[in-house]
């Protein structure tokens, strides 16, 4: 329990004004992102391609006025040091602010299903939502540079696409990054939606713990 109170002396600003979204973090609201320790993101719209150098797929539906303006605030929450956190589609921003790609569409993490993910933290399973059609892919980055928390635990898409609406060529340790800490931008990105997860149960439980873990890390290492 001492974890879930020390989360309640946290603050946190929500972009967009999308409060729900963070309800499940127990985090008190601030109405500025200079009073809060953690900027959360939230979700919506694909990514533009053009923010990581590829075409517009197929079943990309992208919104560029909401990149720019998640740009800037993204760049202004770095320069006052806050941590970033990200939900659903902001997993994948994200992943493009440090530099990786998306897979601009994976098939079988469709709208409103949930599925198991291995949590890293301690190698158990996490049940969580899964409503998304595109996926972070950070495995362009240095591996010292990114670590995925939690992964699918067995590889459910079949098809995973890029601009050109060819298949990617996985790499050999390639898993589905459900949720993935991006160390240079000082960012933690969920694919899920804990906002709508029960509260109490052990699965929300095990992403807070996450959270938390994310929350106390005061400098990352290089390896």
């Amino acid at each position: 329990m001492l974890k879930f109170l020390k989360m309640r002396n946290t603050k946190i600003f929500v972009v967009g004004n999308q409060k729900h979204y963070a309800k499940w973090t127990g985090y008190d609201l601030v109405p500025t992102m200079e009073a809060a320790d953690v900027v959360m993101f939230t979700g919506g719209e694909d990514v533009d391609p053009s923010l990581y150098g590829e075409k517009v797929g197929q079943f990309t539906a992208y919104n560029r006025e909401r990149d720019d303006y998640e740009i800037e605030v993204f760049e202004k929450a770095k320069k006052l040091g806050k941590k970033l956190v990200g939900i659903c589609r902001v997993n994948q921003f994200l992943c493009v602010m440090a530099g990786g790609k998306l897979v601009q569409h994976v098939n079988n993490h469709g709208i409103a299903h949930k599925h198991e993910i291995i949590n890293i933290l301690n190698g158990k399973k996490i049940d969580v939502t899964s409503t998304h059609h595109q996926m972070a892919y950070p495995f362009n980055l240095p591996k010292k540079d990114y670590l995925i928390v939690g992964y699918t635990e067995n590889r459910r898409g079949t098809t995973f696409l890029n601009g050109d609406n060819e298949e990617i060529k996985l790499p050999k340790d390639f898993v589905e990054p459900e949720i993935v800490l991006f160390k240079t931008i000082n960012a933690l990105g969920i694919q899920g939606h804990p906002e709508m997860m029960v509260e109490g149960t052990a699965d929300l439980n095990a992403l807070k713990d996450i959270l938390t873990t994310f929350m106390q890390i005061k400098k990352f290492n290089n390896d």
